[in-house]
């Protein structure tokens, strides 16, 4: 968590979602309540539709201690 970049290759099912996605969670939690036309506070790019889906359909469970802030996927 000291920001710097890393490269890690697993198997899948492993928890590379949760291993990118958490310290983005961490910064959002850590961040003051956004004004009318704030953000985004954080973005997570995926390279196709489906792995976009199963980021997304990992983080339902991760996002629930981000003091009630909602993503808002396209």
């Amino acid at each position: 968590m000291s920001g710097r970049d890393c490269i890690g290759i697993a198997k899948t099912g492993s928890g590379k979602t949760l291993a990118f996605v958490l310290p983005m969670l961490r910064h959002v939690k850590d961040q003051p309540p956004l004004a009318q036309g704030d953000g985004p506070v954080a973005l997570c790019m995926a390279p196709t539709r489906e792995l976009v889906t199963q980021v997304r359909a990992g983080l339902g469970s991760w996002k629930e201690g981000c003091n009630g802030r909602q993503e808002r996927l396209c």
